[in-house]
């Protein structure tokens, strides 16, 4: 059967800088987000892959946006930082209970952030880095949460201090730190109608977070510095860099693989089909990593295409039913790809979602 894209349920609520977090029973958690007037919403809603719709649940406690989502041992889901109500960053954390399907008050956070990372550990602990504080300024402060004790624990900060970049978790307990903006009075958000973010990628554009020693390092091999790339584990260990912002604010189809083996990158064979930045990128069991959606100096996308690590190269698998950018697209338990809202060309919150089969 041939790669295919088709609508289903729409959201309860157009929604953008959302969550969507896959759950021990194959739903999947919408949370959070902003709505077409562009107001951070506390509202949020379960996918049901079974029924193709979506379901109201009790709303977050604050709304939030551009925040984080992290699933927890036990099936919990903890929700860090983000913006809320009058561009107020948030410290605050609250942990959704599957059992209830409410959400309870988590610990505060030292830092306000937004546009941060949150990354399981192997011991379960997630690491939380980076992001936009309260001042607009990017942060290098870092924080451990232990989710047995639901308290943070400090350890030192990055090499750089950063936003909207990406943490990826490899298999020596290592987490790879990827680019993102550095400079101060950035936008902290992406931009729509095809234009390019102002935020500079940051230097240096890759580091490691040691979980041993909770330390960070800059990586051996270095990438020019990017903002709103994606970062994806493969099998073999490596992690999968595609597309960006450049510093100089172009939008690039470079593509390259981190191998932790030796602490460097190589560039694909060859580049993505198109340029895209602030695209969704999904791990597909049995075909490589899809790549969709986003934008570039054309506009929004609605292409999307596949990278075969094996052959290393990319190659088109149609376009979505919407074009969109700032989405999410979650694998679902039986290997199709969820992907729920996002921008259209005009900046306006998406409520469609459509699904993915390879």
């Amino acid at each position: 059967m041939s790669p295919s894209f088709k609508l289903t349920g729409r959201m309860t609520m157009a929604r953008v800088g959302h969550t969507a977090t896959l759950l021990e029973d194959g739903t999947v958690l919408i949370a959070g987000g902003r709505n077409l007037l562009g107001v951070p919403l506390a509202s949020c809603e379960i996918y049901d892959p079974r029924s193709g719709t979506f379901t109201p649940v009790a709303p977050m406690n604050t709304a939030r946006d551009s925040h984080a989502a992290t699933l927890l041992p036990g099936g919990g889901v903890l929700i860090a930082g983000g913006e809320t109500l009058g561009g107020k960053v948030l410290k605050s954390t609250e942990i959704y209970d599957p059992v209830s399907r409410r959400f309870v008050p988590g610990p505060t956070m030292t830092h306000a952030r937004v546009n941060h990372t949150a990354t399981m550990l192997p011991d379960c602990r997630i690491l939380i880095a980076g992001g936009i504080g309260a001042d607009d300024e990017p942060l290098a402060q870092a924080k451990i949460f232990d989710f047995r004790s639901r308290t943070f624990t400090p350890v030192a900060d990055m090499c750089v201090a950063r936003a909207n970049h990406t943490a990826t978790p490899l298999g020596n307990g290592k987490v790879l730190i990827v680019g993102g903006e550095s400079l101060s009075g950035t936008s902290a958000g992406p931009q729509n109608n095809g234009a390019a973010a102002p935020g500079k990628a940051s230097p240096p554009g890759a580091e490691l977070f040691d979980s041993a020693t909770r330390t960070f390092t800059p990586c051996s091999g270095q990438i020019p510095g990017r903002n709103f790339h994606t970062a994806t584990p493969l099998p073999d260990g490596s992690v999968l860099i595609a597309g960006s912002v450049s510093v100089n604010g172009e939008v690039l189809e470079e593509a390259f693989t981190y191998d932790p083996a030796t602490d460097s990158f190589k560039a694909t064979t060859a580049g993505m089909i198109h340029p895209r930045a602030n695209h969704a990128a999904t791990f597909l069991p049995d075909d490589g990593v899809l790549l969709s959606g986003g934008f570039n100096q054309s506009g929004l996308l609605r292409s999307a295409e596949t990278y075969n690590p094996a052959a290393d190269r990319f190659q088109h698998v149609g376009d979505m039913v919407v074009e969109r950018n700032f989405h999410t697209a979650t694998l679902l338990k039986d290997g199709r790809v969820l992907i729920v809202g996002g921008e259209d060309a005009r900046g306006r919150a998406l409520d469609s979602a459509e699904l993915y089969q390879g």
